[in-house]
């Protein structure tokens, strides 16, 4: 409590400082030249690295589809999915799913218990951004993000009247989505309130491959209920001061399906979370002041009526940060920020003894031009003091962009990135292993931008090698008595390519565009983790070698086509790499036609067909977790302005 009260008073007398600061230098500095200052921390300070924006009309089309479908079909990141409406799990360059932050209007979603946040449980109409961060980024956004960052973001539209969306879609396996938006938006103040609930029988035909005559069987015991709210609010306080304050609460009832060596299951799960968050920003000719706080509550209940297990789980977490951007001359940038988060979590796998952490960290981050704009640099450092006794490393990146011309761009970035043990390794009885120290890698990337124009015909690609050095990797294992524990024994090289390309060509007749995703990622263990331990210099499990996605779309009017089709390389199942899943290829088809009427064409019909595995492929992602064969969704969305 002392912990929390001081870290609440060096919030405050930070922002009084910088307040202070902001009203002397107008008075006393000469004026600088204005430059924008109020982009995120993302946009302004992620020099060096490779990130990508899902592609806004991809959002538009995916109101029924949650954060797991998206990223599986438009970006090169592999998800590990344990089945339709199951668990969902991201892997980016090799690393593990805790090794993925994945941050709401800046706020850390990972939990504290096991370092996850469930992608399937995120539906896309909550959000009106997605950008994926590629490498190593805990000097910016701390523990968590060495292999990635997945951001989503909200963000204020003022001045666009009064707006009310509705959305259906029908699909396969008694599949149905509704969401239902009303938006009031004037010039200082916007309110919008979102309500969405989806439910499923998912009841597909798989092929059984477990049994000898591998015989067609109907998935069970795996039906899903979901519903949400999403409040947003944002009100402009004269020309400098903007405020934020948004809600979230999500309830989901779920089955647990079996798995193929399985006759049958009764399991099922509940979660529910409520998540609140408010933000203010002041922005001034040459500096901003944003200071944000988040509450976030998390329940979870687990019945396995076959043991008679009945396993509850809940966790809370307090976020507060601000951070100060100044533009101290017009090629140099300077940024320091401060983040408390208090984390609680209590369940039966602690004996029903609720535990506590503390963390406060530290990061700066320092941006320059030289050469007319043509080299940019940026560095940054993060430290952080657990329970106000234990220093986590100090984690420094550089980054820097060179243009070599108007069409090419070179990138490098380096970085030491750090994860610290959850809840779950340090607490769980049997086995939690109070010592654990936290994971720590260092991140390399070097790459090359380019985009060029002939007539009507644009090209762009992207293309980044990668190497990444994690030590002290959390594992679990079985002990002498039998008991798995947690230990700091794994060390992991992960190093590879990645490519972008996309051409796009504007006719008379529509819009055609062509994309490729291709990512190389080569994954070994290089320590061993006991005697004559054979994964050494294998891959790690369910990470492929090759991951390759493809799109192609045309665009005429009001009618779009997209093809998407995804390879995805063989997954080893075991350490020593002796069992696999074979590759496995999917395609999506999209068909979707506008309407519109009314007064200046402002209301809108959407009617789309979406046939997902349109070839039928027969695949499993994670062993003996069935996927569905051919599959449909038919939608419709209605505007209203």
């Amino acid at each position: 409590m002392k912990q929390t009260l001081l870290c609440g008073l060096l919030l405050i007398c930070f922002v009084v400082f910088t307040k202070a600061q902001t009203k002397q230098s107008a008075i006393d500095s000469i004026e600088l030249q204005t430059v924008e200052i109020t982009q995120t921390r993302l946009q302004q300070f992620h020099t060096g690295q490779s990130v990508q924006t899902l592609d806004s009309t991809s959002l538009q089309y995916a109101v029924s589809q949650n954060l797991s479908d998206i990223l599986e079909e438009n970006s090169p990141l592999f998800v590990k999915t344990y089945g339709l409406g199951s668990l969902a799990s991201a892997s980016i360059r090799g690393a593990g799913s805790a090794h993925t932050a994945i941050l709401w209007n800046g706020f850390n979603l990972q939990s504290s218990m096991n370092g996850l946040l469930d992608l399937a449980l995120v539906p896309v109409s909550t959000t009106d951004n997605i950008q994926v961060q590629y490498g190593g980024s805990s000097a910016l956004f701390g523990s968590g993000a060495i292999g990635g960052v997945i951001h989503l973001q909200n963000q204020a539209n003022f001045g666009q009247g009064k707006t009310a969306n509705f959305a259906q879609t029908i699909g396969s396996f008694g599949k149905h989505h509704q969401s239902y938006t009303l938006d009031w938006s004037e010039k200082k103040w916007q309110s919008s309130l979102q309500y969405y609930r989806q439910k499923a029988t998912n009841d597909f035909t798989y092929t059984n491959t477990t049994l000898a005559a591998k015989p067609a069987q109907i998935q069970q015991n795996a039906a899903l209920k979901q519903e949400g709210i999403l409040q947003q609010n944002y009100l402009k306080i004269g020309e400098k001061h903007q405020l934020g304050l948004q809600f979230w609460y999500q309830t989901t009832d779920r089955e647990i399906p079996p798995i193929m060596l399985a006759a049958s299951s009764k399991s099922k799960q509940s979660d529910v979370f409520y998540r609140t968050a408010l933000n203010w920003k002041s922005i001034y000719a040459n500096r901003s002041l944003e200071a944000r706080f988040a509450y976030f509550y998390e329940d979870l209940k687990y019945i396995d009526p076959a043991i008679h297990l009945v396993a509850r789980n809940h966790s809370k977490a307090l976020i507060a940060e601000v951070e100060h951007k100044w533009q101290l001359s017009p090629n140099l940038q300077w940024q320091v920020g401060l983040n408390h988060t208090s984390d609680y979590a209590k369940t039966d796998g602690y004996e029903g003894v609720g535990f506590n952490r503390n963390r406060t960290s530290l990061f700066t981050t320092l941006k320059t031009q030289i050469g007319a704009e043509r080299l940019h640099i940026v560095w940054s450092s993060r430290g952080e003091v657990v329970d106000n006794k234990t220093l986590s490393p100090i984690v420094p990146a550089l980054g820097m962009e060179y243009n070599l011309n108007k069409n090419l761009l070179l990138k490098a970035h380096i970085s030491r990135n750090y994860r610290l043990p959850t809840f779950n390794d340090l607490y769980w009885v049997p086995g939690g292993n109070s010592d654990l120290k936290a994971e720590l890698a260092w991140n390399q990337e070097l790459g090359i931008d380019g985009r060029f124009s002939i007539k009507d015909l644009k090209a762009s690609f992207l293309l980044n090698v990668f190497n990444s050095n994690i030590k002290d990797w959390i594992i679990w294992l079985p002990s002498n008595n039998g008991v798995y524990s947690p230990s700091n024994l794994q060390e992991v090289w992960s190093r590879g390519l990645e490519f972008k390309g996309e051409l796009q060509k504007e006719t008379s007749k529509g819009l055609w565009k062509a994309n490729l995703l291709y990512a190389y990622t080569h994954t070994t263990n290089q320590k061993p983790r006991f005697l004559n331990d054979k994964a050494v210099g294998k891959q790690l499990i369910y990470v492929p070698l090759n991951t390759t996605k493809i799109g192609l779309s045309y665009t005429h009017k009001l009618l779009k086509i997209k093809y998407t089709h995804q390879l995805i390389g063989k997954r080893y199942t075991n350490t020593d790499n002796s069992n696999n899943l074979p590759f496995y290829q999917l395609g999506n088809l999209l068909l979707a036609k506008h309407f519109c009427w009314g007064k200046n064409k402002s209301r809108l019909i959407n009617l789309q067909l979406r046939i997902n595995n349109l070839w039928n492929e027969d695949y499993q992602v994670i062993a003996f977790r069935p996927m569905p064969l051919r599959n449909w969704e038919l939608g419709l969305k209605l505007a209203l302005k």
